[in-house]
């Protein structure tokens, strides 16, 4: 794994400024990522698929199995998103996000939410970090060169521009 995704990583599950863990060697980056990688059971996929077929979408946090959020705005974090075909069934949907939260060393402890929607034929995942405050979310949107944000009160997106 390049450095820039050890970071990436651990700055997600340790909250740590990016800027404070790239003063580490990229060997001691690894052994603090060393760590068994989170795998979606097929039961959670089914709750997910059940989801986006319902509302077109999914934000679920493994850390307290919380499954959209009715309060705050979710933004997403740069550089873990993923685009793959749309997928029929649970043990492809599986399949698909287990792959990528190997990839992306997702290790299932961590406060921010796996986000799944659909649009056309494609099958959009992001992991993202949920606000309380509209502001606030927006201007970290803009930040993070976000097209939109997404309002889980009204189940809407928020455009950012």
């Amino acid at each position: 794994m390049r450095k820039e995704d050890l970071v990436k990583t651990l700055a997600l599950r340790t909250g740590k400024h990016p800027d404070v863990l790239n003063r580490y060697k990229a060997t001691e980056l690894a052994k603090m990522v060393a760590g068994s990688v989170y795998e979606l059971s097929f039961d959670q996929c089914k709750m997910l698929l059940e989801s986006i077929r319902k509302t077109g979408g999914a934000s679920y946090r493994p850390f307290d199995n919380e499954l959209n959020p009715s309060t705050g705005y979710m933004v997403a974090l740069v550089g873990f998103e993923r685009k793959v075909n749309r997928v029929w069934n649970t043990e492809d949907l599986r399949h698909v996000l287990n792959q990528w939260l190997s990839d992306i060393s997702y290790t299932g402890d961590s406060i921010a939410f796996i986000g799944i929607w659909e649009h056309e034929d494609k099958l959009y995942l992001d992991l993202s970090q949920r606000f309380t405050d509209r502001e606030m979310a927006v201007v970290t949107g803009q930040q993070r060169n976000q097209i939109s944000i997404w309002d889980c009160v009204n189940k809407t997106e928020i455009k950012t521009s």
